[in-house]
């Protein structure tokens, strides 16, 4: 059986995406068992605020988003709610964070910013088949894993 990791970039998509682009990325995962990092759930929970901050203030600003935590507090609770019922429906197993070595060996090799590192080293270290993602600097990566961008 495949081993995918999603990208938070992936969820958040399942999330707020279109249609057309949820069905692309659902037919991709059938059949294949999902996994992702402890990061992401913060990382997708973030960017649906952020988003929800930036309809509401028009700005996705550190600032904005504490303001529509603040003053909209009923719809960031559904916004959590969201994020947990979708990771339940896609059965994610939930990974821990990699070695530090694994980490240092990969910023050595690699041009990624530090949480995409800490994404990659956790689908390496436990051997996921492959790693989906929208984020187009992990085609960079050499590693015995397939990346998979969603374009």
């Amino acid at each position: 059986m495949d081993l995918i990791y999603l990208d938070s970039s992936v969820i958040v998509e399942l999330l707020v995406g279109s249609e057309e682009r949820r069905k692309e990325i659902k037919s991709l995962l059938a059949g294949k068992k999902r996994f992702t990092s402890v990061i992401s759930f913060n990382e997708v929970l973030y960017v649906t605020l952020a988003i929800s901050a930036e309809r509401r203030y028009r700005s996705r600003s550190r600032n904005a988003v504490r303001k529509f935590v603040r003053d909209c507090h009923d719809i960031y609770v559904t916004l959590h709610e969201n994020v947990c019922q979708l990771y339940s429906a896609l059965d994610l197993n939930i990974l821990p964070h990699p070695k530090i070595e694994t980490l240092s060996r990969l910023i050595k090799k690699y041009r990624l910013l530090p949480r995409d590192l800490i994404h990659i080293a956790t689908a390496i270290e436990n051997k996921c088949t492959g790693f989906m993602t929208l984020d187009d600097d992990f085609r960079q990566i050499s590693e015995n894993i397939d990346i998979i961008v969603i374009e």
